[in-house]
């Protein structure tokens, strides 16, 4: 019967590896098969980077953008529309945050 190690467990050993330690000797210390723990470190390497993904930062607005609204009764659609930029969303949105973030990207570029 194979024994499942709770995901704390590889946690416990990728943090071994990420200070230094050799994937084959740690998991010969702990018994189990190298490729697995560097499955695990892949994994959890992954996590980590997904997790850290930039978010968005709050935008001050110092010119207008055009922003067309459509209320149809299953849905809202929104169009932005700032020189040769045009963002479309269908779904519930905040207008105003839209507008702020297509001028601040159109500045931007």
């Amino acid at each position: 019967m194979i024994k499942r190690r709770p995901r704390e467990f590889w946690q416990g050993l990728f943090d071994e590896v990420e200070a230094g330690t050799g994937v084959t000797a740690v998991a010969r210390r702990h018994a189990v098969k190298a490729r697995t723990l560097g499955w695990w470190c892949w994994q959890l390497r992954r996590d980590r980077e997904t997790r850290a993904a930039p978010r968005l930062l709050p935008v001050v607005v110092t010119s207008p953008a055009e922003v067309v609204v459509t209320s149809p009764a299953s849905s809202t659609r929104v169009e932005v529309v700032t020189g040769d930029v045009i963002v479309r969303l269908v779904g519930d949105v905040d207008f105003a945050q839209v507008a702020a973030l297509v001028f601040a990207l159109r500045r931007a570029c």
